[in-house]
């Protein structure tokens, strides 16, 4: 009688507990209805890097399709305290990028940048130069086997759309024409060049036995 007494006691702990979480998943579920943060069909991305598009918003849960086709269902109950942003509804887009130079170069890499930034000027013609978002090329910090600097640029161009893959692409390009017209490489991370002078010394050492 004890043991069914116990029984009957951990089984209504655990309906209530699993009816206190399925209460507020359909809470959370109204909640995100009327939050008017997304639609079914939008892109988004969560406060903890998870990003794709919205396929179904229901009572309980949200589908999300990531962009490698796999199907993320979230309770809605974690969407309501989540930090989400609307890819779709953004009409500006940011291009960030990091480049690494050899110190050898560090003497002319002021002009690089400067001519970094007159290509993608010249070759965007949707880059924000009013001062309301950053237009920049600088040196930013020093690494034990390169210099580092950053591109950062801004455009009237949606994320997650063609034009925003074709820009972004254009920025990539401009930043090889100026280092070309420089006579610039970008620099090898280090445990490459090891590697690859460990192969030289192997191929000289082998071409010395024979």
């Amino acid at each position: 009688l004890q043991w069914l007494v116990a029984g009957s006691g951990t089984g209504a702990l655990i309906f209530s507990l699993a009816s206190k979480d399925l209460a507020s998943a359909i809470l959370g579920g109204f909640i995100v209805q009327a939050w008017d943060a997304f639609d079914e069909g939008d892109d988004i991305r969560l406060g903890d890097g998870t990003q794709g598009s919205v396929k179904k918003i229901g009572l309980v849960e949200t589908e999300i399709v990531g962009y490698d086709g796999i199907p993320l269902r979230i309770p809605n109950s974690q969407l309501t305290n989540a930090r989400v942003s609307n890819l779709s509804r953004m009409q500006k887009s940011r291009v960030y990028q990091v480049l690494r130079f050899s110190y050898s170069d560090l003497e002319i890499l002021p002009q690089v940048l400067c001519d970094i930034k007159a290509e993608i000027e010249a070759s965007c013609p949707k880059l924000i130069t009013d001062g309301s978002k950053p237009f920049r090329a600088t040196l930013t910090s020093y690494q034990a086997d390169c210099v580092e600097a950053t591109v950062n640029c801004h455009f009237t161009i949606p994320e997650m759309t063609g034009e925003y893959v074709d820009n972004r692409q254009e920025v990539l390009l401009a930043i090889s024409r100026a280092l070309e017209k420089n006579n610039v490489h970008f620099a090898l991370p280090s445990i490459l060049y090891r590697t690859r002078k460990d192969e030289i010394g192997s191929v000289v050492a082998d071409d010395e036995g024979e």
